[in-house]
């Protein structure tokens, strides 16, 4: 039996800088966490979420393509229930009340360390 064995749960990166995609994604699976996709867009994002169904989704707010993360996290809750934490550049005023309109976890200001991604992560899994 898997009782003991705690299933590890999923995680879905929404980052659009491939370097950024590199090293949360080492970070993440270190932390014993499955990366089973990964987006560069929002609209992409939508799509592929609602296909992987993740427990977890780690979103940038500056993406490419029409869809910023914002709308995306919108456009994704709307269909599946999914954990969300924001790891972003955008930290001002104006992007964390447009995210404040979306049910998510955290929001992480980059850089971030694999510290701080752990202690998000441990809200989330305790």
């Amino acid at each position: 039996m898997e009782d003991k064995e705690k299933k590890k749960l999923s995680v879905f990166i929404v980052e659009d800088d491939a370097f950024q995609v590199f090293i949360l994604e080492k970070m993440i699976s270190r932390l014993g966490y499955d990366v089973i996709g990964k987006s560069s867009t929002g609209e992409e994002a939508v799509q592929l979420a609602v296909q992987l169904k993740p427990d977890i989704i780690f979103m940038d707010i500056s993406l490419e393509g029409e869809m910023d993360g914002i709308e995306a996290v919108i456009a994704i809750q709307e269909k599946i229930s999914v954990k969300i934490i924001y790891v972003t550049g955008n930290s001002d005023d104006y992007h964390r009340k447009r995210a404040e309109k979306t049910d998510y976890s955290d929001y992480l200001s980059k850089p971030i360390t694999k510290d701080i991604l752990e202690q998000s992560l441990k809200k989330l899994d305790p």
